[in-house]
């Protein structure tokens, strides 16, 4: 991949979700697409739009393959789970906690008590 490709975010009402999380993400061809669940504060939704971008990048440049990542999340052991990304088994466990990171430094900086 040369370039970064065209990405498409939607904010949706969570029960339109694929499945019950507040953001999601796929490619679709040359294109990536993100859902984001509606929160009554903007910043919320800005926050988790960011935790998933930085989430695409990095399990895209570290070849974790985003069908991986949706079966784990939605069959797999972290089905049931309220944030299947913090389980060490989660085959983007790596990335998630990396972009939680990015996620709270952000949040400082909007003023949002993450």
């Amino acid at each position: 991949m040369e370039h970064l490709p065209s990405i498409t975010s939607h904010t949706i009402p969570h029960n339109l979700q694929n499945y019950d999380t507040a953001g999601d993400y796929w490619e679709d061809g040359p294109w990536w697409f993100m859902r984001v669940s509606e929160m009554k504060d903007w910043r919320h939704e800005a926050l988790v739009f960011l935790h998933e971008f930085v989430e695409m990048c990095l399990t895209k440049q570290n070849s974790v393959d985003w069908k991986d990542v949706d079966k784990f999340d939605k069959e797999g052991e972290g089905k049931d789970h309220p944030d299947p990304g913090t389980l060490p088994s989660a085959p983007y466990h790596t990335e998630h906690m990396k972009a939680v990171q990015v996620e709270r430094m952000f949040a400082k900086m909007l003023g949002v008590d993450w």
